[in-house]
């Protein structure tokens, strides 16, 4: 189980050893997209996916009317049965999907770690925990939630035409990407200046601990499954408890204390803040129900703004906020990696 930990320590001696070469991280995404991408049968979702990559049709005499059944019986994203239908029509095989889904999901993971602000090392580290179970077996998830999360980097680099891509990618492959619209509302909450800072975090925060109070979980469920059907089997899936929403709202609740006023003057900053914000609020009633958990998890990718050094009001602050960053980091890592099998590549499987 050792090898799961492996791109970590890898960017342990990146972070230590070589900061400013862009070529060990270049080699570093590469090796990583390649160990998950060509993974055997290490999680509880390998079956289902190969499962569905064998129904995906030919291309053959009746193929659309074959397609338009494939796509309504899977009951999933257009760009997912897409990929399946184009890999059977290569013949690549089964795990061309995973090794696809890698291959992006590393790319993101690449322009993210270089044009952050933070130590490069330190954000591919903060990502692969923070999207493990996204890379290792909910791969369409993960590979939207690095979606999300580059095209927020490209949109505030001034390459808004180039981050409708990403997003498209993420929204085609997962409809948990379209939580983000939340996000909108809060950084604008932000903008707002007649307010004070700490009284629009504690609004948001007091609104997500009364939601907490109440179990949501069976109308949730109910609600969701209007959207899509697949969405009421979920929902008789006994949730979480309120534990995991309280931990993370004590974390945002000391990161809230760390930081600097000046982390709302730039535009990228803000926008990861409001996306941890909002993580939070999502978690009062998505601890009840697991289908909405990937949204929490999802939003929490903000929290890599909480890796920049300047956010922060002093260097002390600055330690305090990576050790409070590493232990909900390995919180949601540990469990994880329990549920994974012994490592084994596809051929062995």
């Amino acid at each position: 189980m050792i090898i799961y930990y492996l791109p970590i320590f890898l960017s342990c001696i990146g972070y230590f050893f070589y900061r400013k070469n862009t070529l060990y991280l270049f080699v570093l995404v590469v090796f990583a997209a390649f160990l998950v991408g060509l993974r055997g049968d290490v999680d509880k979702d390998y079956l289902a996916y190969e499962f569905l990559y064998n129904l995906a049709p030919d291309f053959k005499e009746g193929f659309i009317d074959n397609f338009i059944g494939y796509y309504n019986h899977v009951n999933m994203e257009l760009g997912f049965v897409v990929l399946n239908t184009f890999l059977k029509f290569l013949d690549i095989g089964f795990n061309g999907v995973f090794l696809f889904h890698a291959a992006i999901s590393f790319l993101f993971v690449y322009y993210i770690a270089k044009n952050h602000y933070a130590n490069s090392y330190l954000v591919f580290g903060f990502l692969y925990i923070f999207t493990f179970i996204g890379l290792w077996v909910q791969i369409r998830f993960g590979l939207a939630s690095l979606g999300v999360l580059a095209s927020v980097f490209l949109y505030h680099q001034n390459k808004k035409i180039l981050a409708v891509i990403p997003a498209l990618i993420a929204i085609s492959f997962h409809s948990v990407s379209w939580v983000f619209m939340l996000v909108i509302p809060i950084y604008y909450v932000f903008c707002f200046r007649g307010i004070t800072t700490g009284l629009k975090i504690s609004v948001f925060l007091f609104l997500s601990l009364m939601i907490a109070i109440f179990d949501l979980g069976e109308i949730l469920g109910r609600f969701l499954s209007f959207f899509n059907e697949r969405y009421e089997a979920y929902s008789m899936v006994e949730g979480g408890t309120r534990a995991s929403f309280f931990m993370r709202l004590a974390i945002f609740i000391i990161f809230s204390t760390l930081i600097s006023p000046n982390i709302f003057k730039i535009p990228l900053y803000r926008m990861l803040f409001s996306m941890a914000l909002a993580s939070v609020f999502v978690w009062s009633f998505s601890w009840s129900i697991s289908v909405l958990y990937r949204a929490g998890v999802l939003l929490e990718l903000g929290y890599c703004v909480f890796l920049v050094k300047e956010v922060y009001a002093s260097r002390y602050r600055y330690i305090i906020g990576l050790c409070a960053l590493s232990i909900l980091a390995f919180w949601r890592l540990l469990p994880a990696v329990d549920e994974l099998k012994p490592y084994t590549v596809y051929w062995a499987s």
